[in-house]
């Protein structure tokens, strides 16, 4: 799974992307005009050439831009580990590792659906923009409303179809679940853990002295 091709990562370099820019661009401007903001405001420019009533010049100051790098980084760290950890691993590892630490089996099968339904969605956008695309050279909104109505559909289809198979294995009957693969703690994950836990304690520090 780990030996993806780059290319199937693009849309989710376009939504970082996407992230990154909207976010360092509204706090660039909205940032210092905040109800309660006492800081320093240095202006780089004014968006508007004149002042609009409710909005003023919309100025991009230095602290905004500074605050929106940081802002679009939270959200970075936010967005890429659940959007990697379904096309890096195998649902078995990731059904391992949870039954390892006692999570419930009902949590275990919620959390797998969970993560395998994002990449089903995603094939299923690809697939219906690419239809569009062939019928016509110009998306427009209406199109965009019909494949969203279309991957809702497909979305409770493929719901009503995993609950049948639960159904018909009697998922839950058996207390007892076995496997035939195993995993256990190894020197790599305890050096990852360490190193997770030292930036978690350093985050910590830097928000404590101060550091937003």
């Amino acid at each position: 799974m780990s030996n993806i091709p780059i290319k199937n990562f693009k849309p989710f370099f376009l939504m970082i992307f996407v992230i990154v820019v909207v976010g360092i661009i509204s706090q660039a401007i909205f940032f210092t005009e905040k109800p309660g903001y006492d800081g320093t405001k240095t202006i780089i420019f004014n968006l508007m050439p004149f002042n609009i009533p409710f909005i003023g010049y919309l100025p991009v100051t230095v602290e905004g831009l500074v605050y929106g790098i940081i802002f679009s980084m939270r959200m970075v760290a936010i967005f890429i580990p659940p959007l990697i950890l379904p096309f890096t691993t195998h649902p078995s590892e990731i059904i391992l590792m949870l039954r390892k630490f006692k999570f419930p089996e009902w949590m275990i099968l919620l959390f797998t659906m969970a993560i395998r339904f994002l990449p089903l969605t995603i094939q299923n956008i690809s697939i219906t923009r690419n239809a569009q695309k062939i019928r016509k050279d110009k998306i427009r909104l209406n199109d965009l409303l019909l494949m969203l109505e279309s991957i809702i559909i497909t979305s409770l289809r493929t719901a009503k179809q995993m609950a049948l198979t639960l159904d018909v294995k009697s998922f839950g009957y058996s207390k007892k679940r076995t496997s035939m693969k195993n995993i256990s703690f190894k020197k790599n994950d305890l050096f990852f853990s360490i190193f997770s836990i030292s930036i978690f304690i350093f985050s910590i520090i830097l928000y404590s002295g101060g550091f937003r």
